[in-house]
């Protein structure tokens, strides 16, 4: 019950933080092009929790507006509420001083731009801190949880034992010993692993894995194919090695490439989508991984989380930036002339419709991967492996 407080915690600072980072993009660009901004809000709902600043700001005409920056109490989600942004029939909106539809369609897409990317910009930036300052994480062949009921904890190994073998194979990392257990097809299998400094040799037959799993080449990297595979019950701990800032750019970036590459491969496969995607309880079952690996594994979920926020955004549907950026973009194509209120309220609904039916497919998705009985409850707080507290924390010898 501690672990769920503690993960719920960090889950909502967390988000509240990166929706934070994304709204301050919107309203940052929404002043440097002197539109009216009544509100900047953390969370959403009724009442108003705490208006903790208000900063006054003069319109074109001179006019004195102030913004409110809000606290809201529910806290998956916020906004900035840009004066004059909703269209009316009338089309007076094009009239408000101060107001979204009286700049340009360019400057519009600039200011629905600027939270994507101030979402990326964050979650890299805490990427380069993270491996500039902790380290990037290394994999190693030390054992940071031991499933129960699995293979591996009926044969007595403990987090904090190495597989130093598997059959005739060396296991020098995670990758070694996934490769080394699947190749084994099933059979049973010598597992030499080191346990308080005694070197120690058994016989252990693997089960097959419940859910589906990732293959993986000889580098660790994913392929597109899924399976159930032999195991040990067992996942690996990792080391945390500190590089100079300039590798930890690069390194950064890679994270944004990989997310626009996975992001349009997907576009190209849509049931991909559904496949690889996770909602609120999948997001919460990872913080919770994250924050019993600690620190270092919540800063990288942070980060990774930052950015797909931030490339999900842009996806051409109504409700999202994208959807909303697509119009602007449709309006300047035709020389300022904007879409009719009817055809711009159905590409709306039409939105609302997608998101809907993805939340919900997602959330189905996840019910039956993480909270049905004989999964890892996180809403129960049923245990399902052995861990060390700080089985992913950088380690002692880290330079």
């Amino acid at each position: 019950m501690l672990m769920n407080l503690l993960t719920g915690v960090v889950f909502l600072l967390m988000f509240s933080i990166l929706v934070a980072a994304h709204e301050l993009g919107h309203y940052w660009l929404a002043r440097k092009f002197n539109m009216g901004v009544s509100e900047f809000s953390i969370g959403m709902g009724n009442p108003i929790l705490k208006t903790w600043k208000r900063k006054k700001y003069q319109l074109d005409n001179g006019e004195q507006q102030e913004t409110a920056f809000n606290i809201r109490p529910l806290p998956l989600g916020g906004f900035v509420k840009i004066i004059g942004m909703e269209p009316q029939e009338d089309g007076s909106e094009v009239n408000v001083n101060g107001g979204f539809y009286t700049r340009s369609p360019w400057a519009r897409i600039a200011v629905l731009l600027a939270g994507p990317i101030f979402s990326i910009v964050f979650g890299w930036l805490v990427l380069v801190g993270l491996y500039s300052l902790i380290g990037v994480a290394v994999q190693t062949n030390r054992i940071a949880v031991v499933s129960i009921g699995g293979a591996a904890e009926k044969a007595r190994i403990l987090p904090g034992d190495s597989i130093l073998k598997v059959d005739s194979k060396v296991v020098k990392n995670s990758v070694d010993g996934i490769l080394a257990i699947r190749s084994a097809g099933g059979k049973p299998v010598n597992v030499t692993y080191s346990h308080e400094g005694r070197t120690v040799t058994k016989l252990i037959t693997p089960t097959l894995s419940t859910l589906e799993l990732e293959e993986i080449d000889v580098n660790g990297e994913m392929t597109d194919k899924k399976g159930h595979y032999p195991v040990l019950g067992i996942q690996f701990d990792r080391d945390y090695k500190r590089v100079p800032i300039v590798p930890s750019i690069i390194e950064a970036t890679r994270a944004p490439y990989e997310t626009a590459k996975g992001m349009i491969s997907s576009i190209l496969r849509p049931k991909k989508i559904l496949e690889e995607s996770t909602g609120v309880i999948g997001m919460a079952v990872s913080t919770r991984v994250a924050v019993q690996g600690g620190f270092a594994n919540v800063l990288f979920l942070a980060g990774l989380i930052s950015i797909s926020l931030g490339f999900m955004n842009l996806l051409p549907i109504g409700m999202l930036d994208g959807g909303q950026i697509l119009l602007s973009f449709i309006e300047a194509l035709r020389g300022g002339k904007r879409l009719s209120l009817k055809s711009q309220l159905q590409f709306l609904w039409a939105g609302m419709f997608v998101i809907l039916f993805f939340f919900l497919a997602v959330t189905y998705k996840d019910l039956f991967r993480f909270v049905i009985p004989g999964k890892d409850n996180i809403m129960t707080d049923q245990k399902q492996s052995i861990s060390r507290p700080d089985s992913n924390a950088p380690a002692t010898n880290t330079p």
